[in-house]
């Protein structure tokens, strides 16, 4: 979902905590020191969840909304009597953005503060740390940004990790679909070396062909390369109706596309869902004018699960709020249904669970531990707004 330094605006948006008493709300932040309560694999009282949140650095646009959905649905089953009359309790960690971050968050959630399952981490697929430690501890973590096809690209197990972030392939999909509409055949594309966007690039490769598809060229950079002019030049030869575009940074990409277009690549831009992310485009919107990208399409009760977001937060919801919300409910329905928080226990039961969700009308994972299904829209950068082009 995705490394250049923020500007100091966009640090100061991103960085903003939200602090959540926990009388009011039952949600712990251990980031700004406040006490938790105890539990067990049993559930004799409290049943406390840990968040592994990207809430500073390249993905906090992601992180914080996911803090904030999760503490919302934690909320709500709070309201609604907890878990067979027993509480929820959120500790969020911040995982920095970075896999060391992420290792340390895991490893203090599970040691120390002794949580029954993990919401993240955020970045899930860039960021595969903590998933060993997390597994070694028998804990569940359920991510609401991790595209799991990264975890077979990178030959790592998805045993006791979930997402209830959309299937990539089926992202993939439409957007192709969307660009043979348009009458475009040829597509280069350029990815970086992140497990992410080479994960996205080999998708797009591979689906291309059944999707009226030709791929022409593929660019793979590093992670820390933001000068692509040398790139562009030469994909500019190749004179592609396309060009799709993945990279963990979003800063990146936004570069990549000023760029081109400086450099007079006419060409038709194209990404994924992660370049719906207001930050970026309220420092790149010249950039991102006219750039084609995904959007999840949302279930029948989103608009429900909007209001109530906004009112509580005072902003509309982000990227992955949603299904941060939604992994925290599907989480609840598990261990409800398991009536312990057993991660294998509970690894059988969210094989089972079938509830009604918000960001897809039926939340229900597969066999490989993705959520079924996925629709999307097709938006674009008009005037500075992400307007809809496609249903």
């Amino acid at each position: 979902m995705k490394k250049v330094i923020w500007s100091i605006v966009g640090v100061a948006t991103l960085l903003f905590l939200i602090v959540v008493v926990a009388a009011q709300s039952e949600v712990i932040s251990k980031s700004l020191g406040a006490a938790t309560q105890g539990t067990d694999k049993g559930v004799d009282g409290p049943i406390k969840i840990g968040g592994a949140f990207g809430q500073t650095g390249i993905c906090a646009e992601f992180g914080e909304g996911e803090f904030r959905g999760a503490t919302l649905a934690v909320e709500d089953i709070n309201m609604a009597g907890g878990i067979d009359g027993k509480k929820l309790v959120l500790v969020a960690e911040d995982t920095l953005c970075e896999n060391k971050g992420v290792a340390n968050a895991t490893q203090k959630l599970v040691s120390i503060e002794k949580v029954s399952a993990i919401i993240g981490p955020t970045w899930g697929d860039t960021f595969q740390s903590g998933y060993p430690i997390s597994r070694s501890a028998n804990v569940i973590s359920i991510g609401a940004s991790s595209a799991l096809e990264s975890l077979v690209y990178t030959g790592a197990s998805n045993a006791l990790v979930f997402s209830t972030w959309f299937p990539q392939n089926l992202e993939i999909d439409a957007l192709e679909a969307y660009i043979a509409s348009q009458g475009l055949k040829t597509v280069y594309i350029i990815h970086d070396q992140d497990p992410f966007g080479a994960m996205m690039g080999m998708l797009f490769r591979d689906q291309a062909s059944r999707n009226g598809l030709s791929i022409i060229g593929e660019e793979v950079v590093a992670t820390d390369i933001s000068d692509f002019r040398t790139h562009i030049t030469r994909m500019k030869s190749k004179k592609p109706d396309a060009v799709f575009v993945s990279f963990v940074s979003p800063d990146h990409k936004a570069i990549f596309f000023k760029q081109a277009k400086e450099l007079g690549f006419a060409t038709r831009l194209f990404a994924s869902a992660d370049t719906e992310n207001p930050a970026l485009l309220a420092s790149f919107s010249d950039a991102l004018d006219g750039v084609v990208f995904t959007s999840p399409k949302g279930a029948t009760r989103y608009d429900e699960f909007a209001q109530k977001y906004e009112k509580r937060f005072g902003e509309k919801p982000r990227v992955s709020s949603s299904h941060a919300y939604d992994a925290v409910r599907v989480l609840a329905a598990a261990i409800k249904e398991a009536k312990t928080t057993d991660g294998s226990d509970l690894e059988r039961a969210l094989l089972s669970v079938e509830i009604p969700g918000v960001t897809y009308n039926t939340l229900k994972f597969s066999d490989k531990h993705q959520i079924v299904g996925g629709e999307f829209v097709i938006k674009t950068v008009r005037n500075g707004k992400f307007v809809i082009i496609s249903k």
